[in-house]
């Protein structure tokens, strides 16, 4: 039986628990002719797949249908996956409800909601911090993502203590540099604005709307949230977020998430010089990843480890990849690259030839 054939099946048997019940899937199958491809095609494309390091899963929805699900090393498509920095993603559409229901805006300064932490002597601008700057990766705070992010994640209790602890070295607005820090404050804004804790808000306006069910969200030391990098999803689920993201908000013909805010979010704001794999172009806005292979707008969620959500509207396509992230960092860190190159390339090439 070819591995395109096992989507029909409520299960792949070769990622099944014996244990454990395989739930079935909520998305209809289209098979590789009427997406365009061939059979021989999405096997190999599967086959090399199994072949990258680390590699957990591998999902393809092609005009709002799945095309192909794989699972590796253990997992299955019950598995709850880090998807690490893609929360961040998903936070950012937490912050658009509430922008769509007027309770927020993008203007609006954070100062008022950390008044225990500012210090003057680090924090000259302060007050000229608003809610786009962490949204954008703006804000101005000293930060090195690479040297902070294991002892943020791993060994640091008081998180936010440990954030303003750093100074604010630029005026907000005039230098881009990847913050995880600066987004774990939307917890508390999120929580203040909905007058409930962030993961009843996120499971109220996302996570019910949408039908999943299942899923983690880790706390940080002081019980926050983790906006940043927290989420654990099945990568189904994490699929049809992808999905409704692209479709402007829209699921099951309802109007589930706020389609001006995920437009605005898709606009290319901040230019950034450099690549990633295939994917040129690269932007940034509102926590999302924007770029350009063979002059398609890729629109995308990046997650520490080789965590991929990946978009491409005009061929109605939607990828995803979870890898182990627990190794070394020489190690994770080359994930992503790998599987755009050898999997995400080849699929856009036959796609569009």
């Amino acid at each position: 039986m070819k591995i395109y054939q096992l989507l029909a099946l409520t299960f792949l048997l070769s990622c099944t628990n014996s244990d454990s019940e395989i739930e079935p899937s909520s998305f209809e199958v289209i098979s590789p002719e009427e997406a365009g491809l061939t059979h021989q095609f999405v096997d190999g494309l599967v086959n090399d797949a199994a072949e990258l390091p680390n590699i957990y899963s591998f999902v393809v929805l092609k005009n709002g249908k799945l095309l192909t699900e794989n699972y590796f090393n253990g997992k299955n498509r019950n598995s709850l996956l880090h998807i690490r920095s893609i929360t961040k993603s998903v936070s950012s559409l937490l912050i658009g409800q509430l922008i769509s229901t007027t309770k927020l805006s993008e203007d609006d300064y954070i100062e008022p909601y950390f008044t225990n932490y500012w210090q003057d002597s680090k924090h000259p601008y302060s007050d000229q911090i608003q809610l786009r700057h962490l949204l954008d990766m703006t804000s101005g705070f000293e930060w090195d993502e690479s040297a902070n992010a294991i002892q943020w994640y791993t060994q640091i209790s008081d998180t936010w203590g440990f954030f303003f602890d750093h100074a604010t070295a630029y005026p907000p607005n005039t230098y881009w540099n990847y913050n995880s820090g600066g987004v774990s404050l939307l917890a508390k804004v999120i929580g203040e604005t909905a007058q409930m804790d962030c993961l009843k808000y996120a499971d109220q306006v996302l996570f019910t709307p949408l039908e999943i069910e299942e899923y983690t969200w880790e706390r940080d030391g002081l019980g926050n949230i983790r906006t940043d990098a927290g989420l654990q999803l099945k990568a189904l689920n994490l699929a049809k977020i992808g999905l409704v993201v692209m479709n402007q908000g829209r699921f099951d013909d309802n109007q589930v998430l706020d389609s001006q805010w995920i437009a605005e979010s898709w606009n290319p704001k901040i230019r950034l010089s450099g690549s990633m794999g295939p994917i040129t172009s690269l932007a940034y806005n509102n926590l999302w990843w924007i770029g350009e292979y063979r002059e398609l707008s890729v629109y995308f969620g990046l997650g520490y480890g080789g965590q991929l959500l990946l978009c491409v509207p005009s061929l109605d396509l939607v990828v995803v990849a979870n890898h182990n992230f627990e190794l070394n960092p020489n190690v994770a860190n080359t994930h992503s690259e790998k599987f755009l190159t050898a999997i995400f390339k080849p699929l856009l090439d036959e796609l569009i030839d």
